[in-house]
């Protein structure tokens, strides 16, 4: 997975019940509801991004709950490898995925413009601890559902770590993520609601060193409420 799973790992490939559902996806950002201030206990330039030329190495496993109680098997149904390398200049922080571009961040006083294929949206650069520093809607278009599925996400900062692993100076940001879904698929009506929560993990001057993704779907359909869960976990290996 890319390191800008920050924004984008929530492009989930088995939305709905590994319905199979085609279609594409696209996100707003609300930033005029962020408070974009001019100094903050902590420079997020710092932490989100790394402050110098390296590559990271970062395992993904993702994890499936049939029943919807958050009870996993120890064994993951997915694992998979990335690198990525991180070019940075004075005030742009370019972000490959092998030789491939996959986001730029620019660096102004306030805030931190973040722009990939999926996203392009800002983020408050100086915070302190509790502050909301992102706030955006993903939409997907699920085709086969002649529908689309919204899900706000809310993220802000919610504790300081002196270590954590390897890592030393870790800033925690909590993000809350929500959304409902209706449409027919295969004839059958679909009425639900989605509900999460992500943990990303900041190390200062390295960037984005791991985090933790849940989301549950709940559908009530024919008055039976069936769920399912996926809980994604991304950690950095090495760092060079």
């Amino acid at each position: 997975m890319s390191r800008s799973t920050l924004i984008t790992s929530l492009v989930l490939s088995w939305i709905l019940f590994s319905s199979g559902c085609g279609g594409g996806s696209s996100q707003t950002s609300p930033s005029e509801s962020l408070d974009f201030k001019t100094s903050g206990t902590y420079d997020l330039s710092q932490y989100l991004i790394p402050t110098q030329n390296q590559t990271m190495i970062s395992t993904t496993r993702i994890y499936n709950d049939g029943g919807g109680d958050k009870k996993y098997a120890a064994t993951p149904i997915e694992i998979s490898q990335s690198t990525t390398r991180y070019d940075v200049t004075d005030t742009t922080v370019k972000e490959y995925t092998d030789t491939v571009l996959e986001a730029t961040y620019t660096i102004a006083p306030t805030d931190i413009t973040l722009v990939s294929d999926a996203l392009s949206t800002k983020l408050v650069r100086h915070a302190d601890m509790g502050d909301t520093i992102i706030k955006y809607t993903q939409t997907l278009s699920l085709q086969e559902f002649n529908t689309t599925f919204e899900m706000p996400v809310t993220c802000s900062l919610t504790n300081h770590i002196n270590s954590k692993a390897t890592f030393n100076n870790v800033l925690e940001a909590s993000c809350l993520i929500t959304g409902t879904f209706s449409g027919i698929y295969n004839n059958v009506d679909l009425n639900g609601t989605a509900l999460g929560t992500m943990t990303l993990f900041l190390a200062k001057n390295l960037g984005l060193i791991g985090s933790n993704m849940e989301v549950c779907y709940t559908n009530n359909d024919d008055n039976t409420t069936t769920s399912v869960c996926q809980k994604t976990i991304d950690e950095v290996d090495s760092i060079y």
